[in-house]
């Protein structure tokens, strides 16, 4: 069995997760995501939505399993950011989910001190695909051409993914 101290040294010098050096993936890879919503706009604008609607639960839910020292859930939950992450193109986020399963998985009785430097990280970053998302508000629109439909997505809780199609009336607020 390894000792504690050297699997400490073995998660720090193999980590995943970026560091901020020109190497490092970029925080959000927009060719990647492209090719993965198959250059669809309206796909790419949901799965966004999703992804910024449930991303911060997920995070919540890590942290609360690693203090309760749930390994089942905490490796749970940390896979699925890593591949929600993954999946949408933000490779940095994903690798410091990584790097946390890893840590669940080596060392459950100390995960909790052991993630907590990765988790103020996974938080960071994930503020940081947040804010280029919330930028490419524009690109992912949702555009009703003529249309007497009414958009389903035409409200969200995120100004800046506020849509409406300009031929149906807006929705009045009670």
């Amino acid at each position: 069995m390894i000792a504690s101290s050297e699997t400490e040294t073995n998660i720090e010098t193999h980590s995943l997760c970026p560091q901020d050096t020109a190497t490092d993936p970029p925080v959000f890879d927009h060719d990647d995501f492209q090719r993965r919503m198959m250059l669809n706009e309206r796909l790419g604008y949901v799965i966004i939505e999703i992804f910024l609607n449930e991303m911060p639960e997920k995070l919540s839910s890590l942290k609360r399993s690693l203090r309760k020292r749930d390994q089942n859930a905490a490796s749970m939950e940390a896979h699925s950011i890593k591949g929600c992450a993954a999946q949408i193109g933000a490779t940095r986020l994903s690798l410091c989910a990584a790097d946390i399963e890893k840590v669940i998985f080596e060392d459950v009785e100390n995960a909790p001190a052991r993630a907590a430097p990765l988790l103020k990280t996974l938080a960071a970053e994930y503020t940081r695909v947040q804010k280029v998302l919330e930028t490419l508000s524009p690109l992912y629109s949702v555009h009703c051409p003529l249309s007497t439909v009414h958009c389903p997505l035409s409200a969200f809780r995120f100004p800046l993914f506020t849509v409406h199609c300009p031929l149906i009336p807006k929705p009045v607020n009670p």
